[in-house]
């Protein structure tokens, strides 16, 4: 374990670790953070190890093996703590405090613990769980993802021949977009826009009424119907029914820059549809909908995304959503 902290709750928590070795965790050393009152170093030396470096030096360790889990002991004084401490009792009992979660808040999801004697931790990310997690949902996606392509095929020969007739080029459009882990893979649609429609503009975003679309286009866009061939990507493995959706590689890298806690998001394969699809709109800020994506990472279930289908369908139904 690498325990991000070196104040009073850092220490705590090594301490325990070193009193109850049959947890099977050993600290390895310690990351400390800016603003911490200090500790006496003695103290430091005997609990919490040698210093690792900084945060930004974590991923590094990790992937070379030199620490397997992650503890974040930050101190528990902050201004939403004080803001609290200072409402109690003053707050009518119909008053509510709501948080518009950051990165971090929306991974906690439904909170799992693990203890170190009486300390509780929470477990934000958690990769072993998903290990048992992602079975299941590949096989959804086999079997599902089967079904609806067997389904959408009629439908697929008759937008292909529409497209064929109506402007020059290709039926199927390929792009290539960020998988899990950033891999990028080529993503399968329906053409909906002329032939070579960003050799002048580049790489942007489509818009409502986007100039470029060929004259069947926007129909396509509408109903989701250019999607049905990303079908195939999902029982090839590179994409899920449900997932945060594929975003092409230039996009991403503005958005690791931009966007805090967004590399999280390829933690999962991207989805066909997702959390942010039915419950958003069209233009959602990435920060938005990132929101979306770290929750339904951390709240998965099948059921979850059974309903995210189901809500699908009606979306592409009533042509509304992302």
């Amino acid at each position: 374990m690498a325990i991000v902290g070196s104040g009073e709750a850092a220490l705590e928590i090594a301490r325990a670790l070193a009193a109850h070795a049959w947890h099977g965790l050993r600290v390895a050393g310690y990351v400390p953070l800016p603003g911490e009152p200090p500790v006496p170093v003695s103290d430091i030396t005997a609990d919490l190890g040698p210093c690792l470096g900084t945060p930004e030096e974590l991923p590094g360790r990790l992937a070379r093996g030199e620490i397997d889990d992650i503890i974040l002991a930050a101190g528990g004084d902050s201004w939403q703590i004080r803001l609290l401490d200072g409402l109690a009792g003053s707050r009518p009992d119909h008053t509510n405090v709501l948080l518009l979660p950051g990165p971090f808040e929306s991974l906690i999801g439904r909170m799992r613990y693990r203890w170190v004697r009486d300390l509780p931790l929470i477990e934000v990310v958690r990769e072993s769980e998903w290990r048992l997690n992602r079975p299941v949902k590949r096989l959804l996606d086999l079997a599902a993802g089967a079904l609806l392509l067997l389904l959408a095929l009629p439908v697929l020969a008759v937008c292909a021949a529409a497209i064929k007739l109506t402007s020059p080029g290709p039926v199927l459009y390929r792009q290539v977009r960020a998988g899990r882990g950033q891999l990028p893979f080529t993503l399968w649609k329906l053409r909906t826009m002329r032939r070579d429609a960003e050799a002048e503009s580049g790489e942007v975003l489509a818009q409502p009424d986007d100039p470029r679309l060929t004259p069947i286009g926007a129909f396509l866009r509408r109903y989701r119907l250019d999607e049905i061939p990303q079908l195939a990507n999902v029982l090839a493995g590179t994409m899920s029914l449900v997932g945060p959706r594929p975003e092409r590689p230039g996009f991403v890298q503005r958005y690791l820059q931009e966007v805090p806690g967004y590399a999280e998001r390829f933690s999962l394969a991207p989805g066909l549809t997702g959390l942010a699809q039915v419950n958003g709109d069209y233009h959602s800020s990435p920060q938005n909908k990132l929101r979306y994506e770290l929750a339904y990472m951390a709240n998965w279930s099948l059921w979850l995304d059974l309903s995210i289908l189901l809500r699908t369908v009606k979306i592409v139904l009533t042509s509304r959503g992302v």
